[in-house]
């Protein structure tokens, strides 16, 4: 009987020891995922970047498809929702550094009238100052409507494929 229960005990020992966990992953509050079997750390800092931290405290950075971690589903879509979120970010920052140039560039000419404002830039036009200069200039006058973009390439003597409207211009000392 004794060897019986050895003999059952030892074989669920042994199953028990080959079957794979199916949750060898945990996606943690900080949205981190642990390798409950290695203790390596995995976070994802970048879009297509893991960095692994183990477990002596040596960190490195995989790419996404060559990590271990990319097999497992649920952390596949942990990782695909961290991408969206990342992506979400940039756009919000990048929407809020646009907002802010044009805040600043407003600022910086909220002194002058359209009608100064056109007659400043008529003159850094002539003096032959940085495009950028010339073109934050043309960008307050169209943000106010006292121009649009076909006159601004007139005023700028230049091809309308050659005018980046998007462009971040920051005012030096003299200007």
């Amino acid at each position: 009987m004794k060897n019986c229960i050895l003999f059952g005990l030892s074989i669920l020992l042994f199953v028990g020891c080959n079957t794979k966990t199916e949750n060898r992953y945990i996606v943690t509050e900080e949205g981190r995922v642990m390798d409950i079997v290695t203790g390596d750390e995995y976070s994802m800092d970048k879009f297509d970047t893991l960095t692994v931290v183990h477990v002596d405290g040596t960190t490195e950075e995989i790419s996404v498809e060559a990590s271990p971690i990319a097999d497992d589903t649920a952390v596949m879509e942990f990782i695909r929702k961290r991408e969206a979120e990342l992506a979400d970010r940039k756009e919000r920052m990048m929407l809020e550094q646009k907002n802010n140039i044009i805040a600043a560039r407003k600022e910086r000419y909220k002194e002058y009238s359209d009608e100064e404002l056109i007659a400043h830039f008529n003159k850094i036009h002539k003096e032959s100052a940085p495009s950028e200069q010339q073109m934050d200039v043309i960008l307050e006058l169209i943000e106010r409507d006292a121009i649009n973009q076909d006159d601004a390439t007139g005023m700028m003597e230049v091809d309308v494929l050659d005018i980046d409207f998007s462009r971040d211009y920051v005012p030096t000392e003299r200007d």
